[in-house]
């Protein structure tokens, strides 16, 4: 939220138990760009801060692993 995004977006994650998570951000070919999280987090509610104000006008890709299972979100970027 918000999507198309200007410079920045909130991340929201609700964990019924400890998982491991990993957000990270692609560009439209598949090349990491961002890494937003990388480790253990406790249950509950969880939120992440995402300065895109580097990027330039596009689609992007939000993908977030929580433990086994992977979810991906499109972003689009536009200045």
């Amino acid at each position: 939220f918000p999507n198309p995004l200007n410079n920045k977006t909130v991340i929201k994650l609700n964990l019924s138990q400890e998982s491991y998570v990993k957000i990270n951000v692609y560009d439209i070919i598949g090349n990491k760009i961002s890494v937003l999280q990388n480790k253990l987090l406790l249950q509950g509610n969880h939120e992440f801060n995402y300065d895109a104000s580097s990027l330039k006008n596009g689609i992007y890709f939000c993908k977030i692993s929580i433990d086994n299972n992977s979810y991906t979100k499109k972003l689009v970027v536009i200045h």
